[in-house]
């Protein structure tokens, strides 16, 4: 039976390696905590020489973009560099910027709706969304700050996250109709990019082989 989802192997890993503090979300949790949580497993990996710790720093590590697994296992990083990894991968600008969150929560309505749009639950998502529609404008506490939207791209979100269900132009073309913003922006590489944007510049969607289509219904 053929997965309703595209995901790279390089998001399963992520996913696997956080798993714990990604399924333990309660209403209580702060930002914070979770990216402490987060940071906490990386770097339990990369001591352990565990091949999954590249994806997330050679991609958001300034200093280790694009490197080797062997240069990453040999560098000299502390919890200070995987922590900015961490951050990065979030959305935030540095862990600074993590630190500044302080006590800032998640809404579980809407990291639950975000979870059922990157599941390809379409019916579901229509009823979240009947339920709540403010949902539709709600932006992750994430330094990122994307929308329901904005997860759709598949690009620019946290790296597990990056995923593309095979019916993610039907999905978007719901969230259109029912009165999502296809020009608000996400804070991401340095600048504010659209969802049509962020979608056009995924691997994701491309190797799912909906991005043409995708494009079409965001333009």
């Amino acid at each position: 039976m053929k997965s309703k989802v595209y995901i790279h192997e390089n998001t399963q890993r992520v996913y696997n390696l956080h798993q714990v503090a990604i399924e333990g979300l309660t209403k209580t949790t702060t930002v914070k905590e979770q990216l402490i949580a987060f940071a906490d497993n990386l770097y339990a990996a990369w001591q352990a020489r565990n091949p999954v710790c590249k994806a997330q720093i050679n991609n958001w590590h300034p200093a280790y973009i694009g490197k080797s697994l062997e240069i990453i296992f040999n560098a000299p990083l502390k919890l200070a560099d995987i922590r900015l990894s961490i951050a990065k991968d979030c959305g935030f600008l540095d862990w600074e910027e993590v630190e500044k969150m302080g006590n800032v929560q998640f809404n579980l309505s809407f990291e639950k709706t975000v979870d059922t749009l990157l599941m390809g639950d379409l019916e579901r998502l229509k009823k979240q969304i009947e339920q709540q529609p403010t949902l539709l404008h709600l932006r992750s506490p994430y330094g990122h700050q994307a929308t329901l939207l904005h997860y759709a791209g598949s690009n620019g979100v946290e790296m597990w996250r990056q995923k593309a269900p095979y019916n993610l132009p039907a999905i978007v073309q719901f969230l259109l109709e029912a009165g999502a913003d296809k020009n608000a922006t996400m804070r991401v590489y340095g600048r504010e990019h659209t969802t049509l944007a962020m979608a056009a510049s995924s691997a994701h969607p491309q190797a799912a082989g909906i991005l043409d289509e995708l494009k079409e219904v965001l333009s």
